[in-house]
């Protein structure tokens, strides 16, 4: 072997030594190919991710899965109350298009400083994401960590990762989001029967108190209140339409099977719509909680007459708005199908404001009585007969002369 090929065979020595020097600093095997450091975390989760049917997501004592049953997605510990679809299929296709951008430490002590450390761990922040087929296959295991921020507008967003199993964290490209608590992921639409549609809202309380507001016509803007107490006042005109309007915007904050769910003591709640729709809802307050549970009916005796063509305007005179137009009776039968097959197995913990607008009692709805002169006078003593009393400060052997007394004048 001559000087010149011991040369060369010595420089490339050195170049692989200091890539194995390299790569065992940033955790990666010295063996490791440009294969290996790039292309995808789970190159073959991309041609299956149709075949995922069990998400599950882990960070310390949380855990939610996420299961398929048919064509729908539902949270396991809510009884299979569906999901959010979407933000299932934006978790499982962010995992399949996860992309090696560099190699990081495969030392445990550095995992938690990436995030990515032990997902059941104490204090962890990382989260364990799970994908499983019909079977019980895993498809994909990974620990998400933190985000890297990114430089430069043009710049990918990239998060760090590992692959569970597998001490060697990497970044790579995405931006996922994967909460371990299964409320997050549920479809928290529960209503939206449009306020316009209802032609009366009734409240009836186990104490015997009914609250009636109705309109006369569809295109009567606000409800009115039946049997307004002699000498009372509403708070303004529309304060009855909160009532109607609980339908129209409901979501949840949480949800049970409501098999041995008690409901006793239900405030009940029933909108009549002009085509004929019918919701009753029934809401308990439990543990500081509003909880819910809804029924549709169809009532032909509730539908508007049809809407006939409008009389011609006199000569000068402006073109009456036309009347709203009726749901058919095909349409409404149908809404009753889809709503049922939605609300009959659940009980809702729904936000306060639709609580309070489902439970709406009579002085809710009242102009408070202006307090008498002889009120507030009782109310100013009663205040200063509470007031705290002022203890009063030992200057024993002290000439002085208390401050909450003037000084008497000398005549001078």
């Amino acid at each position: 072997m001559n000087s010149k090929t011991l040369l060369v065979t010595g420089l490339a020595t050195a170049v692989l030594l200091a890539a194995g020097v390299y790569l065992s600093e940033r955790g990666a095997s010295p063996s490791a190919t440009a294969h290996d450091l790039h292309g995808p975390l789970f190159a073959e989760l991309r041609s299956r991710v149709n075949d995922v049917a069990e998400v599950t997501i882990a960070s310390g004592a949380t855990t939610c899965t996420l299961k398929k049953a048919g064509a729908t997605w539902g949270a396991a510990d809510k009884g299979g109350f569906p999901v959010d679809f979407g933000k299932v299929k934006a978790l499982v296709v962010g995992i399949s298009e996860l992309e090696k951008v560099e190699a990081m430490t495969r030392n445990r002590e550095f995992h938690s400083k990436l995030g990515v450390e032990d997902a059941a761990g104490e204090g962890a922040t990382s989260k364990r994401v799970t994908l499983k087929d019909a079977s019980g296959a895993v498809l994909a295991d990974v620990v998400l960590g933190k985000s890297k921020p990114t430089q430069g507008a043009s710049s990918r967003s990239t998060l760090y990762v590992r692959v569970q199993g597998d001490d060697q964290a990497w970044e790579a490209t995405g931006s996922l989001n994967a909460d371990a608590s299964s409320t997050s992921w549920l479809d928290r639409n529960i209503s939206k029967v449009e306020e316009k549609r209802v032609k009366r809202a009734s409240v009836a309380h186990p104490d015997g108190e009914v609250v009636v507001a109705a309109r006369a016509a569809q295109d009567q803007t606000n409800l009115s209140v039946e049997n307004v107490p002699a000498g009372k006042e509403l708070q303004w005109d529309g304060v009855a339409n909160g009532i109607a309007s609980s339908l129209q915007y409901m979501s949840l904050d949480d949800v049970q099977r409501s098999e041995g769910f008690d409901m006793a003591g239900a405030v009940q709640t029933e909108f009549a719509c002009f085509d004929g729709l019918v919701v009753t809802a029934r809401s308990i307050e439990k543990d500081g909680k509003t909880w819910v549970t809804l029924a549709a009916s169809f009532d032909e005796s509730q539908r508007a007459a049809a809407a006939g063509p409008e009389a011609p305007p006199a000569e000068g005179e402006a073109a009456t708005p036309p009347k709203p137009e009726l749901k058919s009776v095909e349409l409404v039968k149908k809404e009753v199908d889809e709503l049922n097959t939605r609300w009959s197995t659940w009980v809702f913990n729904v936000p306060g404001y639709n609580g309070a607008n489902l439970r709406k009692r009579m002085k809710d709805l009242l102009k408070q009585d202006a307090p008498t002169e002889g009120a507030l006078e009782d109310d100013a003593l009663e205040a200063i007969d509470s007031a705290p009393s002022q203890p009063v400060e030992d200057h024993s052997g002290h000439d002085h002369t208390d401050s909450a007394t003037p000084p008497k004048s000398d005549g001078r």
